[in-house]
């Protein structure tokens, strides 16, 4: 042949240089190439590419730069990634996630990352927690919730912290209480008292204070 052919992109010329063949999937060529150059990390190629496509968020490229793969959940990932990164503690995120998600109030992120699960009555939590915290004696709350309600005058939290159960006839609580305080002699109580009420002139107490 009187002239050399150029080999297009994607292609590169072999060893004898008679033919042009093409570039391996993961690699790309430029026009006029001897060599195929592989594909930087997050980018992928298919066999005879000119070009290397970048992998989209939530994804990354496989070690062969063959092929984007979908971030596994509790992870997530930038566009252009060749590793997908674990999501903070608090946070969630299902397959192929370029982000994660937060969990709310009341929930927690399971350890995996991959859930929000309710508080169990008696905790509660702040947005983005990994833990559900206790509730204060004197305190109670039901299941996901984000805050502990505290027990009014009269009442005590059970051991649980997930209910205010009435004082006794004979005691008595201030609001928050996580015991009831017995009523001092001379005075008396109904069941579930803020107060003891003192016994009038001429009477007293009976045992019970009630």
């Amino acid at each position: 042949s009187a002239t050399c052919t150029i080999c297009s992109a994607g292609t590169k010329s072999n060893e004898e240089k008679t033919e042009c063949v093409n570039c391996a999937a993961g690699t790309m060529s430029n026009e006029g190439s001897s060599e195929c150059t592989d594909c930087e990390m997050g980018y992928i190629s298919t066999e005879g590419s000119a070009t290397c496509t970048i992998c989209s968020a939530g994804t990354k490229s496989n070690e062969e730069k063959t092929e984007c793969v979908n971030c596994a959940a509790g992870t997530r990932s930038n566009e252009g990634s060749s590793e997908c990164t674990d999501c903070e503690m608090g946070y969630i995120s299902t397959e192929g996630s370029a982000t994660c998600t937060i969990c709310s109030a009341g929930t927690k992120s399971n350890e995996e990352k991959t859930e929000c699960v309710n508080c169990a009555a008696g905790t509660m939590s702040n947005e983005g927690s990994s833990e559900c915290t206790d509730c204060e004696m004197g305190y109670i709350s039901t299941e996901g919730s984000a805050t502990c309600t505290i027990c009014s005058a009269g009442t005590k939290s059970n051991e649980e912290k997930t209910e205010c159960v009435n004082c006794a006839a004979g005691t008595r609580s201030n609001e928050g209480s996580s015991e009831c305080t017995d009523c001092e002699m001379g005075y008396i109580s109904t069941e579930g008292s803020a107060t003891c009420t003192i016994c009038s002139a001429g009477t007293k107490s009976n045992e019970e204070k009630t």
